[in-house]
């Protein structure tokens, strides 16, 4: 990829030539990719033709890229709901699985570490099935689902995100596309850390119907999946990057940006190339999430009732000391 002229080619027709040149430069690009430009991660593109500098220069360090399948969804991005918490993970387990599945260790450091940014709830191992998930889809306003996926090219309704397998029977381990259709979402962001959930058929006027497709029909508006197997260390390193970024309060299409410049910064030249990390896009509205912190809202709570009790104890003390002779 890095010796090829592509990326380059790639940039001059898609990006600069549809800029043009511009005396206010942009920082931020909506990206409403056509046919196969949906499997393509637009910020892997250069935008020199010699790479013998030091640095590649990628177009992610100039543009914080989001996508969107039409214009007309974009403008349709849902307002915000009420949610129970800030955020929700599941990390399962795939010991013994009829797939031989390899665990994946990065996934349990991804959601122990989202979690401890915004005190949600997490299901690991044996706890992240499919019926837990079902149980309460809507809680939070942050969806993080670290697993193994499997894409149909075929039967796009087939393709599923795969849970531990579920001792009670009650599911199968396998949250199939069609299921997610009939499920009731109000979470803000969905952040699919699974290989190829960005990954899927092309359809002739609805574009790449693929899981992510079925997470905004489902009332998740904006998403961040991956176009191609994600490798689970870059993927852990990343995804604290953007969890982060998130929690300071960035646009969510500047969040991703970050956290792969940061990963860049600190990965060595192998792990540098873009297949390391440039599987993540963003697909939805850029605007930064707002947290409710409920710790704060106890804390005045409790605070409030002691200055209440305060001065209910000192005032009956200067009474009783009047009315002493």
């Amino acid at each position: 990829f890095k010796n090829s002229n592509l990326p380059y080619t790639f940039y001059q027709e898609l990006i600069k030539k549809p800029i043009g040149e511009r005396k206010d430069p942009l920082s931020n690009l909506i990206i409403v990719p056509h046919g196969v430009l949906g499997h393509i991660p637009f910020d892997a593109f250069t935008t020199s033709e010699s790479l013998k500098e030091s640095k590649v220069p990628y177009l992610v360090y100039q543009y914080a890229l989001s996508y969107t399948p039409s214009m007309t969804l974009f403008r349709q991005n849902s307002p915000e709901r009420g949610n129970e918490s800030n955020y929700r993970g599941f990390a399962p387990a795939y010991r013994g699985s009829p797939q031989n599945l390899p665990e994946l260790l990065g996934s349990l450091e991804e959601v122990g570490f989202a979690r401890s940014l915004f005190n949600g709830e997490i299901f690991l191992e044996d706890q992240a099935t499919e019926s837990l998930f079902k149980a309460s889809p809507a809680a939070a306003k942050i969806l993080h689902l670290a697993m193994h996926a499997y894409v149909d090219d075929q039967d796009p309704m087939n393709s599923r995100l795969l849970f531990t397998a579920d001792t009670s029977g009650l599911e199968d381990g396998n949250l199939f596309a069609h299921e997610i259709y009939d499920l009731d979402l109000s979470s803000q962001l969905a952040v699919l850390s699974a290989c190829n959930t960005g990954f899927g058929e092309i359809a002739r006027g609805e574009g790449i119907m693929n899981l992510s497709r079925a997470f905004q029909f489902a009332g998740s508006p904006n998403i961040v999946m991956s176009l191609w197997q994600a490798k689970d260390k870059p993927t852990a390193d990343i995804m604290a990057h953007f969890f982060e970024n998130i929690k300071e309060g960035l646009p969510k299409d500047q969040a991703l940006q970050q956290a792969k410049l940061t990963y860049l910064e600190q990965a060595d030249p192998f792990q540098s190339h873009p297949s390391q990390w440039a599987t993540f896009i963003f697909v939805g509205n850029s605007e930064p999430l707002s947290f409710s912190n409920n710790r704060w809202k106890w804390a005045v709570l409790v605070g409030s009732i002691a200055l209440l009790l305060l001065w209910f104890f000192r005032r009956n003390k200067v009474r009783k000391m009047t009315k002493e002779p």
